[in-house]
This record gives structure tokens, sequence and C-alpha cells, in this order.
């Protein structure tokens, strides 16, 4: 997928346009490097709603049988108060394991890029009530190439 293809048309970014100083603060407070193509959607819009994509998945979560979600992006807040900057707060409400980013989620279930294993994250699927704590793919641009619009035939 070509990142101009991710997000939704009229889309709305949900934070100010991304700047380098931005992603260089976001990285320093969290303690990592994000991935170079997380960085590219952001700067295309920095959060929000994408187009209506899904992560074909074969390990029944409790969101789906064969899939999970991926209909928005969380962006970088300066403020922290949203945004992935809101990662390590909402890990320990929603009782997540550390290391996380939290790319998307509702509080039952999340996406996260994964730092538990090193510097390089896998994308990591979460829903804490109901013990589920997977791997959805070794990195976030296999995640991405791993997208597919959803078609209630296929994902209903």
């Amino acid at each position: 997928m070509k990142p101009s293809d991710f997000w939704e048309e009229k889309g709305t970014p949900t934070h100010p346009t991304l700047t380098h100083e931005m992603l260089e603060d976001a990285e320093k407070q969290l303690g990592v490097k994000l991935p170079a193509l997380y960085a590219e959607l952001l700067f295309l819009q920095n959060g929000g709603m994408a187009r209506d994509w899904v992560f074909p998945f074969q390990k029944k979560t409790m969101w789906s049988s064969n899939h999970v979600p991926f209909y928005e992006l969380n962006g970088i807040d300066e403020t922290g108060d949203e945004g992935i900057l809101s990662s390590v707060y909402l890990c320990d409400e929603w009782d997540l394991p550390p290391d996380q980013v939290l790319l998307c989620g509702e509080g039952h279930w999340w996406i996260a890029l994964d730092y538990r294993t090193g510097p390089d994250p896998c994308v990591s699927w979460h829903a804490p009530q109901d013990q589920e704590d997977f791997v959805l793919a070794p990195s976030f641009h296999a995640f991405l190439d791993g997208l597919v619009l959803y078609d209630e035939d296929a994902y209903g």
C-alpha cells in the first residue's frame, strides 16, 4: 500500500500538522524510535480516521474469527492527552504489557507497536479482559502490507 492510500479521503487530522521537532520530542518522551513508515503516514495527516482497513488474522480474537479492525491511527498530540503520548497512561489504566505505543483501540482492545523484544517493534493485538496478547505482524511495514479494505462478504 502506498502511504497516500491509507487515510480516509474526507478524513480530518486529529492533531496539528506534524513537524520533525514534534516527532523527535515524542520519541524522546516515549524512549523509542518510531518506524519511518509510521512517521511518513503522520506527516501526511497527524492521526485520525483511516480508510476502513482490516488486518486478516486467522487466530480467533474477541473481535472476530478472521480479522482485526484498523480504521484509525493515533497521531502525536503535544499535550500528551491523546494520541501515542498517552500510551504509558493507557497501558497502566487498561493493564496492558509495558513497552507499547498504542496505534489504535477502544479500551477493550488495542493495536500497538510492541517494543518488548527490542528497538524494532512488532505490531501486537491486546484485549486484556479476554487475555489476548498476540503478534499480528513482525514490523509496522509488514502490518501495513497486510491491511485490506473491509469487505462484508469476507469479514462481516
